[in-house]
């Protein structure tokens, strides 16, 4: 079992410091994720740290799978066969740039809804994703023969809120649920996010993406004496958006810290190692005045790119790694290069009014798509004109992504959500 003691961590009684890189399984293909842990070892890096997503393994209300692709506790044991330990972060919030945070769309299809808060339907839901999630890993933990030696309590929390009595319901169903490792939480090293999001009797972390001492001294106030200085997030990277420059940081910036953590005895997770990608429309966005959706590479500038290559940010802090543990370094196995394909022409397309539709749905307003019993992809809007209206323009408020308007059949325009102008339409009549 993971302990620590006198600001070091101690696995079974040996000293042990966590070099951990982030990798998430529902951002690769389970044919590669052997091969990327691999490379993550390769690397010099211990550890493996995931979130487990809710929503891709609830995608819809009472329909569980841990299958195939979603079968987490196979990425875990496939770590453990490469030799890695592992840390799981299992939210139930997850942000990671995932829609909703990660948590299920129905849980919002309530404008009433609350969640991440004591809020009895969301801790009734709450308590069935621990149940189900942990009866898979609590079987792998390291004190019953397995690789994962610690799990995180919700995510970054003292960046949305402070209700403690939400906090340790999470901590006391975990335990409930099983498990026996160590409990930490994550967030921002400023006193309000710590104060906000650190839970009695956890061990708190920091997530940052420099200024290492500094950070680490801002921690160390809200750490329980003998606590190990550790960077749940270290970021060597960014995340991606539409409309937005690809985010690049130099290896540079990065290695002064990693060279401070290394030779002061402190404890990290590389968030991204590789990044991987968000496949069909499972990348979330960020709203900061500005609505940003997230491209569906999660590339993240991360040491291993989005399709597994080495870059020059690996090779660097493969470099660091290695000589901080008196490792002589080997030759990497090749990568293969990615497959140029070909261009791929359309044959066919089906126009956007003649999809299959469902039992159509009345309502006064307009809903959204999960007020609906809907999950992502398109939701079609029809209205009959009861009047004559000449010259008109449609303003769609409320647009939550992109809108196409029709009028009897024809395309009159488009807009979106940043970019919400009116709309042409011409002079309405009755029952158009």
């Amino acid at each position: 079992m993971l302990t620590y003691k006198d600001g070091s961590f101690f696995l079974d009684g040996n000293k042990i410091n966590i070099y951990s890189g982030a990798l998430h399984y529902f951002r690769v293909l389970p044919e590669l994720w052997e091969d990327r842990l691999q490379k993550l070892k390769d690397m010099g890096l211990n550890t493996v740290e995931t979130y487990v997503e809710w929503n891709f393994h609830e995608y819809k209300k009472g329909v569980w799978d841990f299958g195939g692709w979603r079968d987490v506790a196979k990425f875990i044991k496939t770590a453990q066969k490469v030799g890695l330990y592992a840390i799981v972060r299992p939210g139930p919030y997850i942000c990671a740039e995932r829609n909703n945070g990660g948590l299920p769309y129905y849980l919002i299809a309530d404008k009433n809804a609350r969640v991440r808060c004591y809020e009895e339907k969301y801790l009734e839901r709450v308590s069935e994703f621990y149940r189900r999630v942990l009866a898979a890993l609590a079987p792998l933990q390291h004190s019953k023969g397995g690789n994962i030696i610690a799990f995180q309590i919700e995510n970054e929390y003292g960046s949305f809120g402070n209700d403690k009595r939400y906090l340790n319901f999470c901590k006391d169903a975990i335990i409930q649920n099983g498990i026996t490792e160590l409990l930490f939480t994550s967030d921002g090293t400023a006193q309000y996010m710590l104060t906000g999001g650190t839970v009695d009797g956890v061990l708190p972390t920091g997530n940052f993406g420099s200024g290492g001492r500094g950070n680490f001294a801002n921690l160390k106030k809200s750490a329980p004496e003998g606590a190990p200085m550790m960077c749940a997030e270290y970021w060597l990277g960014w995340f991606d958006y539409f409309g937005g420059i690809h985010h690049r940081r130099p290896v540079k910036t990065i290695t002064p810290d990693i060279r401070f953590f290394l030779e002061n005895n402190h404890n990290f997770s590389l968030y991204m190692f590789h990044g991987g990608t968000n496949f069909g429309f499972s990348g979330g966005a960020n709203y900061d005045g500005t609505y940003r959706p997230h491209t569906t590479s999660y590339d993240y500038d991360a040491p291993l790119n989005e399709w597994g290559g080495y870059t020059k940010k690996y090779h660097a802090l493969r470099k660091l790694l290695f000589e901080a543990q008196g490792l002589p370094l080997t030759p990497l196995a090749e990568t293969a290069p990615p497959k140029q394909l070909k261009s791929i022409e359309i044959q066919k397309a089906v126009p956007l009014l003649s999809l299959k539709r469902g039992k159509p749905i009345i309502s006064t307003c307009p809903i959204t798509v999960e007020e609906a019993g809907g999950t992502d992809g398109l939701i079609i809007y029809k209205h009959i004109v009861k009047g004559a209206y000449p010259g008109s323009k449609i303003h769609l408020d409320g647009l939550a992504d992109y809108g196409f308007v029709y009028v009897n059949g024809e395309f009159k325009g488009k807009a979106e959500r940043n970019c919400n102008g009116a709309i042409a339409v011409g002079d309405l009549k009755k029952d158009d």
